[in-house]
């Protein structure tokens, strides 16, 4: 039985705007249960090629693995802890007597560059 331990603000995809980017609609708060957070920084090479110059940058990298118990979609961006992060799978989960608990949902790391 998952019971929910802390709250994250979601904001549903709604589309794309003219320039493609995704539009959100109306945030609202959702129960949750954090499994992981992992977050990292690591070092990335700026040019494609990697020539000489050997130009790099800092990225940074999340995967989170978060309980809910409402359906997240694929796309949509939620707020916890102060980490914004973008939903990239949801699976239901069930108890063991078969009936749906709860929703896992993996997420990688929002980026507004």
């Amino acid at each position: 039985m998952f019971i929910p331990n802390t709250t994250a603000t979601v904001y549903p995809k709604t589309g794309l705007n003219i320039y493609g980017e995704p539009s959100f609609g109306s945030s609202y708060l959702v129960e949750c249960g954090i499994v992981r957070i992992n977050t990292a920084s690591i070092n990335t090479t700026v040019r494609a090629d990697s020539s000489a110059s050997r130009g790099s940058s800092d990225e940074e990298v999340s995967v989170a693995k978060i309980l809910f118990k409402k359906p997240i979609n694929r796309g949509d961006k939620v707020v916890i802890q102060g980490m914004t992060l973008l939903a990239i799978k949801t699976e239901p989960r069930l108890a063991v007597t078969g009936v749906l608990d709860h929703y896992e949902v993996d997420f990688a790391a929002w980026s507004d560059v």
